[in-house]
């Protein structure tokens, strides 16, 4: 999602191929709030309580970022707890029945694509931050 030659603060990556498959079929009005959204979250900026919430609980870490769209509600999930990198793990609209309760299946869902994204993390560590260090040096010289 990052471009080579960017100069956010963190870089934003898909966790697999079908995240991304996931968060590009949602409708364009919504990916384009999302990438908003994002875009605020990868440079450090707050966004409004009604648009973002941190988990809790077992799923703690993992962070929801909401777009309302013809009375639908969709949710991107993320991880953004590393330095370097912001790593979309879900993307949809929401299938609960409960109010603002994410349904068992997809908790079970989040808490493995965490797992497979702390893995990735930590096998490359050394590759992100030096992606890193490139785009800070992108941003002084602008």
């Amino acid at each position: 999602m990052t471009s080579d030659d960017a100069i956010d603060i963190k870089e934003v990556l898909f966790l697999s191929p079908r995240v991304e498959e996931d968060y590009l079929a949602q409708p364009a009005e919504v990916i384009e709030a999302f990438d908003a959204r994002i875009t605020a979250v990868q440079n450090l900026r707050r966004l409004p309580a009604r648009h973002h919430q941190a988990l809790s609980g077992n799923a703690k870490g993992i962070e929801e970022l909401r777009v309302f769209h013809d009375s639908n509600t969709y949710r991107t999930y993320y991880l953004a707890a590393y330095d370097e990198v912001v790593i979309l793990i879900d993307a949809g609209m929401k299938k609960s029945k409960q109010g603002g309760e994410i349904p068992a299946e997809q908790v079970v869902r989040l808490l493995e694509r965490k797992r497979q994204a702390d893995q990735f993390y930590t096998r490359n560590r050394v590759l992100l931050r030096e992606r890193y260090d490139a785009r800070q040096r992108r941003r002084q010289s602008e």
